[in-house]
């Protein structure tokens, strides 16, 4: 017959839970559910006879091979598969009470730790819904809630650590959704004065079409890139795209659309020289004069940077004896197209351009 073992899980009866240390009067009975019962004489007479005892809730385990002294193989019971039921005392069945509600100090800020919870929630989710001017009044007032409860509980004296730490976790969510906010507010004042910047080159550009014409590139592709970089920013922290006024969309759309129009070219400033070196010096010159104060519709446009009609400005490029028409019509066909196998998107507009104006008859 097997005897309880060290490290098995058992219930003690109820009469011997202030003296499980005696050892007379001990009786054990092993359960179908492999753990075992200790019970008194009075309770192991009982239970024999299929009548319900009283044992403590808890189990607990042997912290010893129990010694069972010379009546032990009397004292080792095995129960049935139905065995009667183990009904708990009155003091082991306090811990199975229905949960007690909350106290007020602990109920207001648990609200608060879901608010913040809640609010830290909105922020992350993929539909990029919340509003800056909300989130900042909502947080506004979160915070103010916690600075009440802050001072409720230092007037309190010590708490409970558990409430501490409730208070702390709220501070670090507050203090995460604050720097959060920060950012994108930088982000965007950032984003205005690239707007600004953007329209001052656009400005001088077409002032002073043909000056400083590398110079500016450069500076048209580090405002590129650092918009590139801002709107990437804005769209990892889920803001909106209602962050910035509709007008202010458009204007900077507008503007890198010119911008791309003048600079876009995806060759660097050596490649393009390489294009041009066996043009003739005699054919350059006349271009800064003839685009600043020709009358030709071609230099009007380009001057004003709108685009050409696709027939008639195109056919007047071949005939207009204009400087810039015939540098159009000189350099056109001189240009190594081969050089333009890594900027294939130019590369097709060059070629489009040199059949609609090029060929021997409009070469002077």
């Amino acid at each position: 017959m097997r005897t309880p073992k060290l490290g098995d899980v058992y219930q003690v009866c109820v009469h011997l839970v202030d003296e499980e240390e005696a050892a007379a009067g001990k009786h054990y009975w092993r359960l179908p559910q492999k753990r075992w019962l200790m019970l008194c004489a009075a309770c192991h007479a009982r239970y024999a006879e299929r009548t319900a005892v009283h044992v403590e809730g808890h189990l607990r385990r042997f912290k010893g091979t129990p010694d069972l002294g010379s009546s032990g193989t009397d004292a080792v019971h095995v129960a049935t598969r139905n065995p009667p039921p183990c009904i708990l005392s009155p003091e082991s069945a306090q811990g199975h009470r229905s949960p007690q509600p909350l106290p007020p100090d602990d109920f207001t800020l648990l609200k608060l730790w879901l608010s913040v919870q809640e609010l830290t929630t909105s922020m992350l989710l993929p539909s990029r819904s919340w509003s800056l001017p909300a989130v900042r009044k909502q947080l506004g007032t979160l915070r103010a809630n916690y600075q009440r409860q802050r001072q409720a509980h230092e007037q309190r004296g010590p708490g409970s650590p558990s409430l501490l730490a409730k208070l702390s976790e709220v501070d670090s969510a507050l203090t995460h959704i604050e720097q959060r906010l920060r950012i994108v507010q930088r982000a965007g004042r950032r984003m205005r004065t690239l707007i600004r910047q953007a329209q001052r080159l656009l400005a001088r550009t077409l002032s002073q079409p043909f000056n400083g014409f590398f110079y500016r590139r450069r500076v048209y592709r580090k405002l590129l890139r650092e918009g590139e970089t801002l709107t990437s920013l804005l769209w990892v922290l889920n803001v909106q795209d209602s962050i910035f006024p509709a007008e202010l969309a458009t204007a900077m759309q507008d503007t890198f659309l010119a911008l791309h129009n003048r600079y876009g070219m995806p060759l660097s400033d050596s490649a393009m020289r390489r294009l041009v070196a066996n043009i003739p010096l005699a054919d350059r010159l006349p271009l800064a004069s003839a685009m600043s104060c020709c009358e030709c519709r071609v230099c009007i446009h380009v001057r004003q940077n709108t685009r050409l009609d696709a027939e008639e400005e195109l056919a007047l490029v071949s005939s207009c004896p204009c400087a810039f028409c015939a540098f159009c019509r000189t350099t056109l066909p001189k240009i190594d197209i081969s050089r333009l196998e890594h900027a294939p998107t130019f590369r097709g507009a060059l070629l489009a351009l040199r059949r609609r104006v090029g060929g021997a008859s409009s070469i002077n």
